[in-house]
């Protein structure tokens, strides 16, 4: 919410600040956006226009022995890296903003 005391410099740092995340979201989300529906493409190739709708793609992901591999490893190694980023960023928010160093500031 705008505080009615803001200068103009503020109102435009404020506004320009959520017009850059949001392009920064629509940068990382939109290759997403692209690839969904070509994964229901009925055509041998993954090519804009669609030829149809099809489940072909989930087919041979689902039987595939190598996906199904990378798949479960994709399953275990997610949830430990993520447990592992949470604790060490932690700790190091803990040790930056408690510790006493020349470099704190910073």
């Amino acid at each position: 919410m705008l505080s009615p005391y803001m200068s103009p410099i503020e109102r435009v740092w404020f506004y320009s600040l959520r017009m850059l995340c949001g392009l920064i979201l629509l940068f990382l989300i939109l290759p997403v956006l692209v690839i969904i529906p070509l994964s229901f493409n009925s055509g041998s190739f993954l090519v804009y226009p669609l030829q149809g709708f099809s489940l072909h793609w989930y087919q041979d992901f689902f039987a595939s022995a190598e996906w199904m591999r990378s798949l479960k490893n994709s399953i275990i190694v997610a949830p430990a890296a993520t447990v592992l980023a949470m604790v060490f960023g932690t700790l190091a928010a803990i040790g930056l903003t408690r510790g006493d160093f020349r470099a704190r500031r910073w």
